[in-house]
C-alpha cells in the first residue's frame, strides 16, 4: 500500500497528540521497519497492508509521551471509529486483525506470548499469519524504542530476525524530526 501525503496528514489531524517522540517520524520509521520484517518474513500483501496501517495508527489515541497500555486500548477503539473513512479498502479480518495489535501493542509481551494468553483466538487467519503480522506490527514498534535511548529486549521481540534492524533503527534515529519526508521509502 502506498501512503500519500493526504493519507499522513489525515491520520496526524486524526491523532489526539502528536510530538517528536510520537508523531509522524516515528510513524514513519515503524512503518518502514513493518516493510522490512513482513517482506522478510514473506507476507501475503494482506497481511503487509495490516503491519502498515498498523504504523501510522498505533498511537492515535495518546494523550501524552508517557507510557502505559491505556493509548493502546483507547486507540484500538478509535481505530475503529474512523478505519472506514481513511482506510475504505480493508476488509473486516484486516481490521480486525490491525484493532487486535494496536489494543495490545503497549502489553510489552511477544506475539507468542499473546497467542497462549488468547488474545487472538477471535482472528480468522492461520496461525503463522497471525503470529507474524502481529509480531511485526510489534517489534516494528519496538525497534524504533532507539529513539529513547533504549534497546529492544529480545524477550519481548516476535520476529526471527529484527536484531538484523536494529543498525536502520540506530542510523534512522539519529535523524531529526523534520527530515521523515522520505523515510517511508527505502
Amino acid at each position: 500500500m502506498q501512503f500519500t501525503r493526504d493519507v499522513v496528514d489525515t491520520v496526524r489531524e486524526l491523532a489526539w497528540h502528536v510530538s517528536d517522540l510520537h508523531g509522524v517520524a516515528h510513524w514513519a520509521r515503524v512503518y518502514r521497519y513493518g516493510k522490512a520484517l513482513a517482506s522478510g518474513l514473506r507476507l501475503h500483501p494482506t497481511y503487509k497492508d495490516c503491519i502498515e496501517i498498523f504504523a501510522w495508527t498505533h498511537d492515535l489515541a495518546r494523550i501524552d509521551d508517557s507510557g502505559g497500555p491505556q493509548h493502546a486500548k483507547d486507540g484500538a477503539r478509535y481505530f475503529d471509529a474512523y478505519v472506514s473513512m481513511v482506510f475504505p479498502h480493508l476488509t473486516s479480518m484486516q481490521c480486525n486483525i490491525i484493532h487486535t495489535a494496536i489494543y495490545h501493542h503497549a502489553e510489552g509481551i511477544s506475539a507468542d506470548e499473546g497467542w497462549h494468553e488468547g488474545w487472538f483466538t477471535h482472528l480468522d487467519g492461520s496461525k503463522d499469519d497471525i503470529l507474524n503480522t502481529i509480531g511485526c506490527c510489534w517489534d516494528a514498534d519496538r525497534l524504533d524504542l532507539l529513539r529513547l535511548d533504549m534497546e529492544p529486549d529480545p524477550n519481548r521481540m516476535s520476529t526471527p530476525f529484527w536484531d538484523s534492524l536494529l543498525p536502520l533503527s540506530k542510523r534512522l534515529n539519529q535523524w531529526h524530526e523534520s527530515s521523515c519526508t522520505n523515510i517511508c521509502e527505502p
